[in-house]
């Protein structure tokens, strides 16, 4: 470098050379490329995902027989629900037989029982029974339109023995002119006493000829009156035309305004709610009181249309509902597990309902841990206060007795029949 550049810049080549590597590796400490820096703010901010905790109690299920069904149903025994996958753990309670759960993990203990998570709690896989998937049928193959044969039936052969009659000759045509006319004839007188009178014949003369009398005869012949039809030829006397008023019809009498029938107002549906615990399926029913197989279900929350309500041949509540979202989704349910969505601003009237020889508790909240001195009996007619899902899960309401005001409190919604 000679001097010129070393007064222009100021400094000389190794001084030069030091300031380049400091710009360089200034760049690189603050110029990250945007790729990487994205991934290092990334790789600072981003949670790590962990996986649902297993009991160590159970063995995590590796293989497809063990994965979770969508769907169990409670067995004929019932179902306890405990605390913890294990047999010696806390029950908090047990699952009526016929309910449909909802498992969210299936797990294998020490001992190879089977286990369900169903909410936060378990039960045993015994208890349950899995339904199996429906086989698919497979599909008809449509038929095949073949195109018509076309082959000839086989000629028959003759029968030489067998002459085929000669076709008739076809009738000359003849015109109305030269058509022949009816013949006048009258019966004519018997012979004898013993001659049986001959039955009269048409004559085929012509319609000029008249036919003469037998010998003998004293009477004189009558013409028969002729009638000219519309194409001129003489015919036998028409009868008279009907009258006008034997050929009128009568009118029929014009509908009268009040014998209308009018239009049928359809009542108006009443808004209510699937009530059920968490993980419980509630299955519609195509009968009240029954524990059947049906295509269609509801989980809680799910909004539906109560339709009618009965008391069951178990002598609880039943109610017809139909699900909002699927319209052909229609059957019964019992009473705790729907519960009717209103306020209730003004009283609403309902029955009590229990099997033959029960009593109805009546509570202090919606939990069966207080209970009043009061009772119920089936039957008997309350006025609806509040209404609520309870600490168990399903309905409950808040009820006082007509006939004693002071007898409330909180019901469950199975022995509450509500008037539609």
């Amino acid at each position: 470098m000679n001097a010129d550049t070393q007064n222009r810049y100021g400094r000389g080549p190794r001084q030069l050379l030091q300031v380049g590597f400091g710009a360089i590796a200034t760049l690189t400490l603050w110029g990250l490329p945007p790729s990487q820096a994205s991934w290092h703010k990334l790789a600072q901010t981003s949670p790590t995902v962990t996986p649902s905790p297993v009991p160590p109690s159970l063995v995590t299920p590796s293989s497809a027989s063990l994965a979770v069904p969508p769907r169990v149903t409670v067995g004929p025994q019932g179902a306890q629900i405990y605390v913890a996958p294990r047999s010696n753990a806390q029950i908090l309670g047990t699952y009526r037989a016929g309910i449909v759960l909802s498992p969210t993990l299936k797990g294998v203990d020490q001992s190879g029982q089977i286990w369900f998570q169903v909410g936060s709690s378990w039960i045993l896989g015994e208890a349950v029974t899995v339904p199996k998937p429906a086989t698919p049928t497979a599909p008809t193959a449509a038929p095949v339109n073949r195109p018509p044969t076309t082959e000839s039936p086989p000629p028959i052969p003759p029968n030489p023995t067998t002459a085929l009659p000669p076709l008739p000759k076809p009738l000359p045509a003849t015109s109305p002119a030269s058509a022949p006319q009816p013949a006048v004839s009258q019966t004519p007188m018997p012979q004898s006493a013993d001659a049986a009178a001959p039955t009269p014949q048409p004559a085929a003369t012509p319609a000029s000829s008249v036919a003469l009398p037998a010998p003998n005869s004293v009477s004189t012949p009558q013409p028969t009156p002729l009638a000219v039809s519309p194409s001129g030829l003489p015919g036998p006397a028409a009868s008279p035309p009907a009258s006008p008023a034997a050929t009128a019809t009568t009118p029929s009498a014009p509908p009268q305004p009040g014998s209308q029938t009018p239009p049928q107002i359809q009542p108006a549906l009443l808004p209510g709610s699937i009530t059920a615990p968490p993980g419980v399926v509630v299955t519609l029913q195509p009968s009240p009181a029954t524990q059947l197989q049906s295509p269609f279900w509801g989980a809680s929350g799910e909004k539906v249309n109560l339709l009618k309500v009965t008391k069951g041949k178990d002598g609880l509540a039943w109610y017809q509902v139909q699900m909002k979202n699927k319209p052909e989704a229609k059957g019964w349910v019992r009473g705790d597990e729907v519960r009717l969505l209103s306020a209730f601003t003004t009283p609403r009237p309902a029955l009590l309902s229990a099997p033959s020889g029960s009593v109805i508790y009546f509570y202090e909240d919606p939990t069966t841990r207080r209970t009043h001195a009061h009772r119920g009996n089936s039957g008997d007619k309350v006025e609806i206060l509040k209404q609520m899902k309870g600490e168990n899960g399903y309905a409950w309401y808040f009820v006082l007795l007509d006939s004693n005001h002071a007898v409330q409190g909180w019901v469950r919604g199975q022995n509450v029949r509500l008037k539609l």
